[in-house]
């Protein structure tokens, strides 16, 4: 398997858990960073 790094941003703290809780459901992939970068906004790595 390929190995790769994206990160995903998002305007609400909670649209931003439930999509990150989805895509580790549903893919092979690991969150390897998970922080709020300034009030209502989420960046995820992975």
């Amino acid at each position: 398997m390929n190995k790769s790094i994206g990160a995903l941003e998002f305007t609400s703290i909670s649209r931003g858990m439930y999509v990150a809780d989805a895509v580790v459901k549903k893919a092979e992939v690991e969150i390897i960073y998970f922080k709020t970068i300034c009030p209502g906004v989420k960046e995820v790595f992975s």
